[in-house]
């Protein structure tokens, strides 16, 4: 298994895409037409202009699958992803990492929150 990250710049393409070129990656729910995945990954982070990334616990089968999708690239695992001036580019461009500030719930000053320069991760084992 690798955890890979995976773009796209259009999620519902995707998803369609995937549906109709493999079924074991993305299914459909016939009463609500939604699509659903079919192995493991973190939630999807997405930017205004809506590309979308995410984390995929992967086989190596379901990374040949991925790699025959056009609206998809695979990215890497995170060390090669935010190792590479053009990855990370695309990464930061998605994932904002900008620290913000929130109310502290128990009326103090407000507190200052980083979020972590990964967006998701598995459990081990």
């Amino acid at each position: 298994m690798s955890d890979l990250l995976f773009y796209t710049d259009d999620w519902n393409a995707f998803l369609e895409e995937a549906y109709l070129d493999d079924e074991t990656l993305v299914g459909k729910d016939e009463e609500t037409g939604e699509y659903y995945l079919k192995y493991p990954s973190t939630p999807t982070v997405s930017n205004e202009a809506g590309e979308t990334m995410w984390l995929v616990m992967a086989s190596d089968g379901q990374v040949g699958q991925f790699a025959r999708l056009k609206s998809t690239t695979n990215l890497g695992a995170y060390t090669a992803v935010l190792n590479s001036p053009p990855k990370r580019a695309v990464y930061d461009r998605i994932y904002d990492q900008t620290p913000y500030e929130i109310e502290d719930p128990e009326g103090g000053d407000p507190i200052m929150v980083t979020p972590p320069e990964k967006f998701g991760v598995f459990a081990d084992g």
